[in-house]
């Protein structure tokens, strides 16, 4: 397996300049993220009362049944879950797309489907273009969850990490 490190330093310089600009200017999945978890709070339940201040406290309460109480689909690049209190009650819903769809987003698609091009024409032997294209995930996914933890970031699943009251 080609070495995503490997194919970026060979090949790729001055577009890992371009990955690095674009993203320490753009807001990040986990600011977005956020964002969306933040709009319904504080909440309290119609049925029994519960209050949440915020989705972590919502979190916090009902982690050990969240499987239960907190459903997820994804269709395309559209995560959507429905949020129920503890009694079981709906509380509220999100919905937000994994894609960064402001114009710096679509730069750095830009820039990902301009890299795997370069590098699918340099015909490296014994390397498939899935191959590339795994690598050319990975550097990208690299950056981003490098800008992620420089600007002090939780990572995605930081409503797992929170433990239980």
């Amino acid at each position: 397996m080609m070495n995503y490190n490997y194919l970026a330093d060979t090949y790729l310089a001055k577009e890992q300049n371009e990955i690095k600009d674009l993203l320490s200017s753009m807001d990040s999945f986990q600011t977005r993220a956020l964002t969306v978890y933040s709009q319904p709070f504080p909440l309290t339940c119609p049925a029994c009362g519960q209050t949440y201040q915020d989705i972590f406290a919502y979190y916090k309460v009902i982690k050990v049944k969240k499987s239960e109480l907190v459903t997820s689909t994804k269709t395309g690049s559209v995560f959507e879950q429905k949020f129920h209190c503890l009694c079981g009650e709906y509380l509220f819903e999100t919905s937000f797309d994994y894609r960064d769809t402001s114009e710096q987003g679509q730069k750095l698609r830009d820039l990902f489907d301009l890299c795997l091009a370069k590098v699918n024409q340099l015909n490296l032997a014994d390397v498939s273009r899935e191959e590339i294209f795994t690598c050319m995930q990975e550097l990208f996914s690299f950056y981003i969850n490098l800008y992620a933890y420089f600007r002090n970031e939780i990572p995605f699943d930081f409503l797992d990490l929170i433990e239980a009251s």
